[in-house]
Formats: C-alpha cells, structure tokens, sequence
C-alpha cells in the first residue's frame, strides 16, 4: 500500500492536532473538545490509526480485527454521548474501513463506507459548525474514489472524481450542503484552520500556507493515480 493513502487531514492538521486546534477555539469548541477526549475519543482515534498502519503492513486480518473491536466499543460506550461526538468518531471508522475494503478490492463495500463517512461528519458540521474541521474527509472521499476507479479500469469515472476534488479545493464546488442549504467550502474549512493557528510563517498567511501544502498534495496524489507501471493516462 502506497503511504499517500492516509487520509489527507493531516495536510492541515495531524490527526491528533485537529482536536488540540479546537482547543485553543471558542469556549463551545473547548467544551466539546474537552468532552470528546473524556469520552475516550483520542483512545478512539489511535485505534483507528493502528488499523491504518496494520492495512499499510499488509496486516489486514489484525486490521479488520481492530476496527471491528472500535466499531462495537463505540456502540457500547457511547450511547449516552452528544451526536456530535458519535458522528465525529463514525466518520473516523467508516474512512478508515472503506480503506480496508479497498485494500481488499471490496470497492462495493469501500464507496458504502465512504458515503458513511461523509454523511457523518455533515452530520456532525449540522449540530456544531466548528466541526467542519473534519471537512478534509470530503476531498479525500473523492480521492479515494479516483483510487478505486483506477483499480477498476473505469477511466471516465476516475476523470470525473479527479475534477470533482479539483472543483472542491478551487472552491467551484462546496464540500457539502447542509439541510438549511446552506454551503460549506474548503475555503471555509481553510479559514476556521488558519484561525486557529498562532504560529508566524515567513512566506505568507497562515491561510496560504495551508492552501499550497494542500495543492501539492492533491497534484502529486492525482498525478501518481494517472501513472500505471505500463502507461501514462493523459490528464486534461
């Protein structure tokens, strides 16, 4: 498995740092992170990066094993928790497992996993807006299904995702829409993360920093899933 598989939060923040970020937020978002770690949800996550890191291992039996494990450890110590929360952590599991199925070639169950995964955090985003700090899970969504289009031969539909994450990071298309139609795009994500930031960069704004970390990665990511062993698919 090829490292640029991880899902693509950690372009803007690591996958711990997102929850540290929320901690330096307003008080709502502090309160929440504060009541996410309580709940176990950093324990949540590490569980979920360990399977990422078995999968990439080729350590697919221990993998399918832990996030089955997280996936009833969630229902039995969660009931009581905001839906916010839930939809958060479910939105963590169900990108993770859609990895796992791709890696199995299971690309039915994959796309499954993956519509799950982004209805949860549009979910979350419905409840808390701060939460649309998880909105990279869109764009990854659509880069997985660039993956999984490639592995399927499937051309036309490997173009069309290509240009779908595209219109998302150029703000052409919002990330998602929520039931009072209102839209949420990258640019609203890349504004809450660049807030949040303190720290100087000498070569601009915090905002702009984020954004050319994050175009370089989509241009090597979409660049890499156009080049096969035996040709190169033109892209244009």
């Amino acid at each position: 498995m090829n490292d640029s598989f991880y899902p693509l939060e950690e372009v803007l923040v690591d996958q711990s740092g997102w929850l540290r970020l929320l901690s330096q937020a307003a008080p709502e978002a502090q309160e929440w992170a504060d009541d996410y770690r309580r709940r176990g949800g950093e324990d949540f996550t590490q569980r979920i990066n360990q399977a990422i890191r078995f999968i990439h291992q080729g350590r697919t039996s221990e993998a399918r094993t832990v996030l089955e494990q997280s996936s009833r450890n969630t229902v039995d110590t969660l009931r009581d928790a905001p839906t916010s929360i839930r939809n958060a952590l479910e939105s963590w599991r169900a990108s993770a497992s859609a990895y796992y199925h791709f890696s199995q070639l299971e690309f039915n169950r994959a796309e499954t996993e993956l519509v799950l995964s982004t209805e949860a955090v549009k979910m979350a985003i419905e409840e808390r807006r701060f939460l649309l700090i998880l909105g990279m899970r869109f764009i990854n969504a659509e880069l997985q299904r660039v993956r999984v289009a490639r592995d399927r031969y499937r051309w036309d539909e490997m173009e069309k995702h290509a240009k779908i994450a595209w219109d998302l990071f150029e703000n052409r298309r919002p990330l998602c829409v929520l039931d009072d139609e209102s839209e949420i795009f990258y640019s609203d994500l890349q504004t809450l993360v660049a807030s949040l930031v303190t720290e100087s960069v000498h070569d601009g704004t915090a905002e702009e920093k984020l954004g050319k970390r994050l175009q370089r990665r989509l241009q090597a990511l979409i660049a890499e899933n156009y080049a096969l062993p035996w040709m190169v698919i033109p892209h244009g």
